[in-house]
């Protein structure tokens, strides 16, 4: 594929009328109105150009092209350029704040994402203000990211600092540093009984390995100690398998792995690429009078048997892991590389998008068909709906049903589990 096949599938959509609407494009970006009849050379032109030179791959250096003496034209174009890039990597650091909404465990993911941050806001003050209007729900947005990143870092720097003093062995700790671990969960543990901790430990509790674990089976009566113990351990699980990242999904399944390493995932009654295409402009388009939200949310309730359903975080909406104790079926972790959020529009569908906004579409492409994998991203349900098959080759399990605490590392760093085991 052209490296400017994006630049070249956007022309040639405004240019099916003859080339009025690429007129009026260039009309906005500065450009005088042509004599009568000279539109459609000059459309002409333009594709002449994207044809002979595929490096030719954005707006700036198509109108550069066209125009080399109107600087108006060029330096309108080189705004459009900027934005035309904000809009989309303002999903990226959507994406981001989401997945650290969940559990800000990491310092360097929040050090860069106020990087990012930054730099989004630099470009975004570079424009002029028509462009800065046409991006001023996401410019608002990402202010206001900026106001709850330094507390995601202090959240962050607290949970690595625990998960790097949280080992334990009970065959080597003493009794005070025994004490000293504890209240990092438990401020409350009492130095007195400190060598009584370390005995109730050893004698009942002889596997725990960590002193998170240790101060939850002592103090387990205690719901502060409790709910801080479940926090520290759900960050611990984002941490292994993050929530809301692009890319990655989980379903609990009770089928076993064999059948799921042979087959991957697909719905009961699946559909065709073309059928999956068809869908989602069905679902995004501006031709039904039924909006995006709706047609998502009436699929999630109605278990209809043409997706697959799975969920942004290890927790599968209930049909995972549950609490931090395990999980309650089989869970698997699905990672597929090259997927982008990309904007359900024209260029996008193929077709007029719906008014309203609902879920996201989730492909490996910029446009529906060319995508071979077509999925949408819920709104307010944390689901993501594939209309395409799943193959076994991007899935991996994380937990076994039979064993609720039991993860699954095999999948991560290759050793253990044979071919035909449950």
């Amino acid at each position: 594929m052209p490296r400017n096949q994006k630049l070249v599938t956007k022309l040639e959509e405004v240019g099916r009328d003859r080339g009025q609407r690429f007129l009026r494009a260039l009309q906005s970006l500065g450009i005088p109105q042509q004599p009568r009849g000279q539109n459609r050379a000059l459309f002409n032109r333009a594709m002449q150009l994207l044809q002979a030179d595929e490096d030719i791959d954005d707006i700036l250096k198509l109108i550069t092209e066209l125009f080399p003496d109107n600087a108006q034209a060029i330096a309108n174009a080189a705004h459009v350029k900027v934005r035309l890039a904000l809009e989309e990597t303002y999903e990226g650091v959507r994406t981001t704040k989401l997945g650290l909404e969940d559990g800000a465990y990491d310092v360097e993911i929040v050090r860069q994402f106020q990087t990012d941050l930054g730099a989004w806001m630099a470009q975004h003050n570079g424009l002029n203000n028509d462009n800065k209007a046409l991006i001023r729900v996401q410019k608002d947005a990402v202010e206001g990211f900026q106001q709850i990143a330094p507390r995601m870092l202090e959240l962050a720097q607290a949970f690595t600092e625990l998960a790097e003093q949280n080992d334990l062995d009970l065959a080597t700790v003493s009794a005070d540093e025994l004490l000293a671990g504890l209240r990092r969960f438990h401020p409350g543990a009492e130095a007195g009984q400190k060598d009584v901790y370390l005995q109730q430990l050893q004698a009942n509790h002889a596997g725990v390995t960590g002193y998170a674990e240790a101060a939850k089976k002592l103090f387990e009566d205690l719901d502060a100690v409790k709910q801080k113990v479940e926090k520290f351990q759900r960050q611990k699980r984002l941490k292994t398998h993050p929530a809301s990242t692009l890319g990655t999904y989980y379903r609990g399944d009770g089928r076993d792995w064999a059948t799921i390493r042979a087959n991957g995932f697909a719905a009961h009654s699946p559909l065709t690429i073309e059928q999956a295409r068809a869908e989602a402009k069905k679902w995004l388009g501006a031709a039904d009078t039924i909006s995006p939200g709706t047609y998502h949310q009436d699929w999630i309730s109605n278990n209809n048997s043409d997706k697959v359903a799975t969920g942004n975080d290890v927790g599968c909406m209930g049909y995972g892991c549950v609490g931090v104790n395990g999980a309650n079926r089989n869970v698997y972790r699905i990672d597929l590389a090259g997927l982008r959020i990309v904007a359900a529009n024209e260029d996008s569908l193929g077709e007029a998008a719906h008014a309203e906004q609902g879920p996201s579409l989730v492909m490996n492409a910029d446009t529906v068909d060319a995508a071979t994998i077509i999925a949408v991203k819920g709104a307010t349900a944390a689901e993501t709906t594939f209309f395409t098959s799943i193959p076994s080759g991007a899935v991996s399990r994380v937990y076994r049903a039979a064993d609720l605490n039991q993860e699954i590392t095999e999948a991560f760093f290759g050793f253990g589990e044979g071919a035909g085991e449950p």
